[in-house]
């Protein structure tokens, strides 16, 4: 499921109802999410406050349920998952139905999210240490995946 909507709705939520750092930086993520496409940049919210991933599950499923009853869908993989890829890859006459969807994905993401952004009572300092460790914990990974694709490929070229 290529629509972003469920991310960007809880990016939107964090630019809103968020606290500290994480409130400062949300906008950027929120243009980067949206029109880039690139997700990686909502993961750290998310991390942030795990019990937030409600959001974009429920808002990829309600725009799955509308894009099921509508008949909407993408020709080809919308990559990255941006609004712009989601429209260029819309079949004809479905346009309006696509972008309800990342639409309806965000409005369902962003509500689930801010109401448990306003219950939160963290202190800003450490919203601030949270993302900052987030994000530390994504580039870690993000550095053991390569390593280990570059560890498979020179095993496979040894061969």
């Amino acid at each position: 499921e290529a629509n972003s909507g469920n991310w960007a709705g809880l990016v939107l939520a964090f630019m809103c109802f968020g606290k500290g750092m994480a409130k400062k930086s949300a906008p950027g993520a929120a243009i980067i999410q949206i029109i880039g496409g690139i997700g990686e940049v909502s993961f750290p919210y998310a991390l942030i406050k795990p019990i937030t991933i409600l959001g974009p599950i429920c808002g990829s499923i309600a725009a799955l349920f509308w894009f099921q009853i509508m008949g909407g869908g993408a020709v080809a993989a919308v990559s990255p998952g941006s609004i712009i890829a989601l429209a260029i890859m819309s079949p004809k006459g479905k346009l309006f139905v696509n972008l309800a969807g990342y639409v309806i994905a965000a409005i369902v993401s962003f509500v689930i999210v801010a109401f448990f952004l306003k219950r939160d009572k963290t202190p800003d300092d450490e919203v601030g240490v949270s993302l900052l460790k987030a994000t530390a914990l994504l580039e870690k990974r993000r550095k053991l995946l390569q390593q280990t694709m570059l560890n498979f490929q020179n095993a496979r070229l040894k061969k």
